[in-house]
């Protein structure tokens, strides 16, 4: 594997959960915690609180588009890796962890989910987030990780991500995507 992301082995699920979390933080859409022990049976990490009605849709959308995102973007193929390879371990871990997500991508953001292009825009915009605040989610994963009961509340992923410097304020200025614009 090739860790795009340096983030050690805090392992996928807290990558994925991190994606998220960052991601909600940077784009002001509230939340009350992120855990690796969700009450769901069916999944291996989950974020609670999450409040699309206090947050533009495509916010939110982007927020649900990050755990796979983030989670491909740490546990790329590497180099040299045939297309093939790549193509069939990118399905593989987002049909195992973002099935979830991506229903509820369409069911919060139905307008978005309905046009190909808006996705397209979404998913570059989500993609230079991970990029941009990999470090954040780095240091998230590894203290979800660490964290006794594997949970952190929202102020605590907060404070990592204003200490790991990538945002200096709770909302950044809005993000172009497409026709439309994420504030």
């Amino acid at each position: 594997m090739n860790a795009l992301l340096d983030v050690g082995q805090p392992g996928a699920t807290a990558v994925h959960e991190a994606s998220h979390a960052v991601v909600a933080t940077v784009l002001g859409v509230p939340f009350d915690r992120i855990t690796l022990h969700p009450t769901e049976a069916d999944q291996r990490g989950a974020v609670y609180g999450l409040r699309p009605g206090k947050a533009p849709a495509a916010a939110v959308a982007a927020v649900l588009l990050a755990g796979v995102t983030g989670e491909l973007a740490v546990w790329a193929p590497a180099p040299g890796a045939t297309l093939i390879a790549a193509a069939a371990e990118a399905a593989a871990i987002a049909v195992c962890s973002g099935h979830i997500d991506i229903e509820s991508f369409a069911r919060h953001a139905p307008d978005i989910a309905a046009d190909p292009d808006r996705i397209s825009d979404l998913q570059d915009v989500v993609r230079g987030l991970i990029h941009g605040h990999r470090h954040a989610i780095g240091a998230v994963a590894a203290a979800l990780v660490a964290h006794p009961q594997q949970t952190l509340i929202s102020a605590e992923v907060s404070e990592i991500v204003h200490r790991a410097g990538r945002i200096s304020q709770p909302r950044p200025r809005p993000l172009p995507i497409g026709r439309h614009v994420v504030a």
